[in-house]
């Protein structure tokens, strides 16, 4: 799919619901930068782009607690972990430097280092968190939690629409919506330690709209009911338990995805939306405008794949070609010949980018080896 002229954003929607999403972080690393329809040849220098913010001590706090809880960085040295935690400073920096409109929030450094550990391309890890940030996690870091309080309220209009007795369980004893806070503004990232499960999570959100972390979040709920119900129906106890609950369970995130898919065809965003009301002065009510609720990413059903990208930079391309004759021996020979003409004839000090299409033989390393030895290139 990846190597098609044009990329079906809807196919990719598709596997993204299947079992482990896109399986793996060299897929993501290309998918994720589709999905945010991200050009990678024309990054910038996030180095260049760092200016003073305002919430420079909070994020240098932050920041010394991170990269630690995921299983990835458990055998990490501590000179590598503070190198890579400078390096996850500036990421953060040079997006909101980017994004005055946009405040730090804590948490927001969780989200960060899963994009970074996945990708494991700085620049890249940039410029996508930089359009997560601005299409996802915008209501999340304003200046204020008003947008995010309205947004948490919304947990419980789906609560009460598909299990009433969930939600006369919460009421009961007054316990309000807050202990979704971390879900909501980390993905759960803060509380899941395993980076396979919360990759596998983020597949997901990066193909639905940015409301779709409130479904994830009932979805939760909905399947925990039972443990929930048992609960005593005693403020503090039943508050606790809720905010714990990422730690007391490794969440099925392939299950949940499916259910939340169930809960938002139900009740779509839009619906949802309608909800979001105050009433002004005049006792009119009117609908309280948060971005999550905006159009989705804007783009075309397709995209141009990375060959199309390149063309439009106007790079050379060289491609040659290596069909090889029935005997292998003969054939490996021939081969090897061949490429090593290409890269005596190619002129490396130039940036082209040169494909070797080998048809019916195998190139294997000792050929290889061989030819790169004997070139002067």
């Amino acid at each position: 799919l990846l190597l098609n002229k044009s990329i079906d954003i809807n196919i990719l929607k598709q596997i993204s619901r299947q079992p482990n999403g896109f399986r793996n972080n060299y897929l993501r690393r290309n998918i994720w930068t589709k999905l945010l329809n991200i050009n990678r040849y024309i990054i910038p220098n996030y180095i260049d782009l760092i200016k003073q913010i305002p919430d420079e001590n909070q994020l240098k706090w932050d920041i010394e607690r991170s990269l630690w809880s995921i299983d990835k960085t458990a055998t990490w040295s501590e000179f590598y972990r503070n190198k890579r935690r400078l390096i996850l400073s500036n990421i953060i920096t040079s997006v909101l430097s980017c994004n005055p409109n946009l405040s730090y929030y804590q948490g927001y450094h969780d989200v960060v280092s899963v994009v970074m550990l996945v990708i494991q391309d700085d620049s890249l890890t940039y410029a996508i968190v930089n359009k997560i940030s601005q299409i996802y996690l915008n209501d999340f870091m304003q200046p204020n939690f008003e947008s995010l309080s309205r947004i948490m309220r919304l947990l419980f209009i789906i609560i009460n629409t598909i299990d009433q007795e969930l939600y006369n369980h919460f009421t009961s004893c007054s316990v309000e919506p807050f202990f979704i806070t971390s879900w909501l503004i980390t993905w759960f990232s803060h509380d899941t330690k395993n980076l396979n499960d919360i990759s596998r999570l983020f597949d997901a959100m990066l193909c639905s709209p940015p409301s779709y972390i409130l479904y994830i979040s009932a979805a939760v709920l909905i399947h925990y009911r039972n443990e929930i119900l048992n609960v005593e129906s005693d403020f503090a106890t039943l508050h606790s338990y809720l905010t714990k609950l990422p730690r007391k369970f490794q969440f099925p995130f392939d299950e949940l995805i499916i259910l939340a898919d169930k809960i938002m065809v139900d009740i779509p965003p839009d619906k949802l939306k309608s909800h979001l009301t105050n009433k002004s002065v005049d006792g009119a009510k009117h609908i309280y405008k948060v971005s999550m609720f905006n159009k989705f990413i804007s783009q075309d059903n397709y995209i141009d794949s990375d060959w199309i990208l390149l063309k439009k930079l106007k790079q050379p391309l060289t491609t040659y070609c290596i069909t090889s004759s029935n005997d292998s021996h003969q054939s490996n020979s021939s081969n090897a010949n061949k490429l090593s003409e290409i890269i005596s004839e190619v002129d490396w000090r130039e940036f082209a980018w040169t494909v070797v299409i080998i048809s019916g033989s195998i190139i294997t390393y000792d050929i290889v080896k061989r030819v790169i030895s004997n070139t002067k290139s």
